[in-house]
């Protein structure tokens, strides 16, 4: 299975493009690991509505998972800290994700193209 990773992410501000060269919607895993701690986390651009996680602290390893849908930080599951409609995915092309306390991350995408 080739896995497409992005990772780390260099933020410009709290936002960076993910491409995904596939033909169709694909899930990803999303991990983020805190460098202050974080009460709210929010992540735009990887579902509908934008994504929440609350109460995170410095070196947490935090995990969304669109694959298996899952969250977890620190291979505990999490989902009452997980505020979201859907779990994360990338559309054909760009994708603009927006992170808030972005530079303050450190973040990595990955995922598996589709094609139709």
């Amino acid at each position: 299975m080739n896995t497409e990773n992005y990772y780390p992410i260099t933020f410009e501000g709290d936002e960076f493009l993910v491409v995904n060269n596939g033909t169709a919607p694909t899930p990803c895993k999303i991990t983020v690991i805190p460098q202050v701690d974080i009460v709210v986390l929010t992540i735009e651009g990887v579902s509908e509505k934008p994504i929440t996680t609350s109460h995170l602290n410095v070196g947490d390893v935090l995990v969304i998972d669109g694959e298996n849908r899952n969250v977890t930080i620190n291979d505990i599951p999490a989902f009452k800290q997980y505020g979201g409609w859907e779990f994360p995915k990338l559309k054909p092309g760009e994708n603009k994700i927006k992170v808030s306390n972005g530079a303050q991350t450190q973040l990595s995408v990955e995922f598996n193209a589709r094609y139709i």
